[in-house]
Formats: C-alpha cells, structure tokens, sequence
C-alpha cells in the first residue's frame, strides 16, 4: 500500500484545482516468459510442470546512506497460476510516478504453487541473476531510461539486507532476459520488459489511485432474489483496483474485496465515498439493489437513496470535493429506474453513468458489463453492448415465464391458448402480467409483446463519456 507521506508529496504537486498543466510518468513492468531450468521435482502423479504464479511490486526508489538501496511508496500485483515449462504470460503491473521522482525500484517474485499432493507448500522459483537472492530486483533512471541490477550485499546480519546499484541491463522499453541460479531446486530464466512513458496531466486534481465501491442489498424474497439477485458475481467489482470496498451483510465469494462493511446504511455508502476521495482515490461504484424512480432501495435496512441525496452529500456538503468535483468516474448499477439518478451523479462529478430505463430484468448482464470492463481497453458502451446478449434475455425471460404460471391477486394465468407473457393475444395478457406484476403502468407496452416489454424497460440508458475505457484517468 501507498504511504499517506507518499500521497502528501504527489498532491502537494497536484492537488490545487487551479494548477497548470504538468506530466507524469508511467512505469510497467511486464513478465514476458518464463523458461523452468530446474525443477519441480515431484514423483508421480505429479506432472513436473511449474504452475507459476507472481508477485510484482514496484515503487520509489531511494538511495539512502546507510541502508543502500530502498523501495518505498510501493504498489504490487498477484497473477493466477500458470502451469507449464515455458510460458509468455505477459504479467505487467503500471505505477504512475510524479515527473520529479528520479529512480524507481522493481521486485519480481515468482512461485510454483503447490497442492498437498504435490509438496503442498508453495516454492520460491529463483529468477535472481544473483547466488545471494532468489527474487528479481531491479533499480530504473527514470530521466535516463535505463534499467539495472540490483546486488545483495552481505551485512553479516541476513534480517538487515543492504542492497546497493549492480551493472545496467540495457534501455527501458526493450526486453531482457536473466537465468535464476540452478543450483535451487526450483529455477527459471526470467524475460522482463520495463517500459517508462510520460503523460500529461489537465488542469485540475488528478487523483492516481482507482478504488471500486460496491453495494449489494438485495431483500430476502426468494423470488426477488431469483430474478434480480441471478447468481451476480461480485468478485469481479475487485478486480483490478487499487482498494475495493464491499458494503453487503454477508459475503463468501473466494476473491474478496479489501475493505467489507457489514452494515450497509445509506450513511455507510457516503462515508465511505468521502473517505475514498479524501484518500486520493478515484472511484468506480457498483449498485446491486432495487430501485423505484429516482430512488435506490436499501430494503434491509428499510432506507433510501434520493436524487436529493446525492446531491446534498457530494454535491452540497462533500468539502473540498463539492461542487461538482467528487471523483467518481463510473456508475454502474443494475437496480430498476437507475437511468432516473444519472443527472444527479453526473452533477456530482461522475465521468459516466449507466442505469436502467425502468424495471431491470437482466441484472445478470452486470457479470459479463464488468468482466469487458475490466480488460481495460473496452468502452463503457462496448461493455454494454457485449454484455446484452441473446442468452442473457433467454434465461431471464424463462423465469418470467415460470413466474406468470402461478396466480396472484392481480393477475391469473390467462392468455389465449398457446399463447404466453413473452407473447401477446387479443387479450393484451403480456401487457396485464406486466403491468399487474412489476408496476409498468406504461401505456406504451399496450399490445407489444412480452420480450419487448422487458427489453424495453431493461434498456440501459448512458450519460456522461461512453467512450471512456477503464485505463482513463481524468481530473475534477
């Protein structure tokens, strides 16, 4: 994580609304290959593959009198397991650093993971040019763009390592490969890429930290729960973010977020909003809950979300961040009516906003919106359109469908034979479930048929930038 003395030095550089236009510089390191020269050795039935995994951890770098090199500052990134003896994963972790930061400072730690048949603790695969270390360091001249070797020097003392400038590797922006010493039992030749650019930063605060806040209150009706709840994968909301924060009662799922608030009140979701901000964060929302007309429900704990809300906590009383400069980039929510609340987070500051025109009835549409969002160079609207597939609809409306069979104080079963709710007749059934059922008293659907209607209604309706992709940074 970030050090708050960190953040205090970047936003003294960039933190006054009114500043000039100024530049920043983009460090990615990227694993290119892995080529196993020793090991695993694990007996049948093991396969003697490596299953890779790797840590990438990169921050300032410091050259400090007494202790030599140091890393500070420092974000990193865990990749998924990769089996095999030569892969080209292409792992890469991007850190922004002010134009004023001269060196930087990169750790690669690679792994074989291992089950309980196979060894069952995971192994240190040696990817260091150096007999002294296993991990990979590397030191970068970020104004000279030229990457180096970092050397362990004995102190006597192995819990007070000292590490200290070794001999330059070559120009940033080009690959270079180095072999781990073999004489590990696991070892591999290592193929890393650094590449440094430079940005320009608008006018204006420029937040450089992403955080994803997620909110998830659905009520406890199985039926509600079937249709609106549909098995929504949540871990995805995590991905990729430097802090993620999950405010729902329960949670399970195996990828978990940073931060999980079991207490998800209106005042909750604000705070929480405000203390991302004031941290330095630019922020992602995610919204898995009901909603009415520019309203988002919180059932469980019997509260509300307004328009008038939104705007009296980010908009009127959020300090330094009112006005229209609260950093929100994307709002993201399956709740019904969500296209209501899109002016009031736009006035806020939010960069882009997606919601439902009326009732939502595919909210299972969020797994895969999230999943192309998440790949970084897909636009808002291509998540979209990628995610409202034929066989989202399929199975949603094959619930409905269920659903219709069964009576209910407004509405009996009672379309024309070999006709159903997905379907219409001179009895106008599709428009009478509709409207009986979900309360789309809506003229309009008099007569359509009932995929129509719930097409119609789910329509996610956009504002703000649709063409923004999740590698975007922006300033408020």
């Amino acid at each position: 994580m970030k050090s708050r003395m960190f953040v205090f030095i970047f936003f003294s550089l960039l933190f006054s609304f009114s500043i000039n236009a100024q530049g920043v510089r983009n460090v990615t390191t990227k694993i290119v290959r892995l080529k196993t020269l020793s090991g695993p050795n694990e007996k049948a039935p093991c396969n003697r593959l490596m299953d890779y995994y790797a840590e990438i951890v990169q921050g300032t770098g410091l050259e400090h009198a007494s202790l030599g090199l140091v890393q500070q500052d420092a974000t990193s990134k865990t990749y998924a397991e990769w089996e095999g003896n030569d892969i080209r994963p292409a792992w890469s972790l991007k850190t922004i650093f002010p134009m004023d930061e001269d060196n930087a400072m990169i750790v690669i730690k690679v792994y074989d993971k291992d089950d309980a048949l196979c060894g069952g603790k995971d192994d240190i695969v040696d990817v260091s040019f150096a007999s002294k270390q296993s991990f990979l360091r590397l030191w970068v001249d970020l104004k000279a763009q030229r990457v180096y070797k970092v050397n362990l020097e004995d102190t006597g003392n192995p819990l007070i390592p000292k590490y200290k400038k070794g001999n330059y590797i070559g120009r940033t922006g080009t690959e270079f490969s180095l072999k781990g010493n073999t004489s590990n039992d696991h070892a591999a030749e290592i193929t890393v890429k650094v590449s440094v650019t430079t940005e320009t930063v608008p006018e204006g605060y420029y937040p450089n930290k992403s955080a994803s806040l997620t909110i998830a209150l659905f009520d406890d009706s199985p039926f509600f729960n079937l249709i609106q709840n549909a098995q929504l994968a949540y871990g995805n909301c995590f991905e990729g973010y430097d802090k993620s924060v999950l405010l729902k009662r329960t949670y399970s799922g195996s990828r978990k977020p940073d931060r999980h608030l079991k207490n998800p009140s209106k005042a909750t979701f604000f705070s929480e909003l405000k203390a991302l901000a004031e941290d330095g964060y630019y922020i992602d929302i995610f919204i898995f809950s009901h909603g009415f007309d520019n309203k988002i429900s919180l059932l469980e704990n019997q509260e509300e979300i307004t328009g008038e809300d939104i705007i009296e906590e980010l908009y009127d009383n959020a300090g330094q961040f009112s006005r229209g400069k609260f950093p929100i980039r994307l709002v993201y929510g399956v709740h019904c009516f969500g296209a209501t609340l899109r002016d009031e987070f736009v006035q806020v500051g939010a960069k882009a906003v997606v919601g439902a025109r009326r009732v939502n009835f595919y909210p299972n549409q969020a797994n895969k919106f999230i999943s192309e969002w998440n790949k970084g160079n897909v636009s808002v609207s291509s998540a979209y359109r990628n995610s409202n597939t034929t066989s989202s609809r399929t199975v949603m409306q094959a619930l409905i469908k269920l659903d219709a069979n069964f009576e209910s104080p407004c509405f009996r079963p009672k379309c024309k034979f070999g006709k159903t709710v997905l379907s219409t007749d001179s009895n106008d059934c599709a428009y009478n479930y509709f409207d009986c059922k979900w309360g789309l008293d809506y003229n309009k659907y008099k007569g359509d048929d009932g995929m129509d209607i719930m097409n119609h209604s789910s329509d996610m309706l956009f504002s703000g930038d649709m063409t923004m992709i999740k590698y975007n940074r922006f300033t408020w």
